[in-house]
């Protein structure tokens, strides 16, 4: 993957796109085999809950729509850039908070993305492009708050007892 392209292409949705829209994209670029293990996912949960239950989820149709399926991928991949763009001692951060330009023009983002996907050996340039047109377009604080994982466990300095 490109960053430059990446960059292109996250300024082109932020120019004309919703949130809605973004989603819906990442959703059109998340490959079949994805989209099938996110059906099989479904399948078997849906086959825990009684009958009665059942009947109150959404259709399969609604479940697999584009916007939604780019919803969940983007959560995701949430602690991902999480991980990568909120750590208050990156230099990328520092930037990003105090909102300095050459931080968005110049595709730090794209960069980071490529970078971090590329250790996972995630290829897909759309995705990367809808995931960094989502972090431009909040504050360091909006997007670091918004993406902060939510833990099952109580940290361990947490646990006084």
């Amino acid at each position: 993957m490109d960053p430059e392209e990446i960059q292109a292409k996250a300024v082109f949705l932020l120019q004309r796109n919703s949130d809605a829209e973004i989603f819906k994209l990442i959703g059109n670029s998340v490959p079949v085999a994805g989209i099938e293990l996110l059906k099989d996912v479904r399948n078997y949960s849906i086959n825990q809950l009684p009958p009665p239950d059942r009947k109150l989820l959404p259709s399969p149709e609604k479940a697999e729509a584009p916007q939604k399926i780019g919803k969940i991928t983007f959560a995701l991949l949430r602690r991902i850039a999480w991980k990568t763009f909120c750590d208050p001692e990156s230099s990328i951060y520092k930037l990003w908070s105090k909102r300095v330009p050459k931080i968005f023009n110049e595709g730090y983002f794209s960069a980071a993305i490529v970078t971090t996907m590329g250790d996972f050996r995630m290829g897909l340039p759309m995705l990367a492009s809808g995931i960094v047109a989502l972090i431009m377009k909040y504050s360091a604080e909006e997007f670091c708050e918004m993406s902060k994982p939510k833990g099952l466990m109580v940290a361990r300095d947490d646990n006084k007892t």
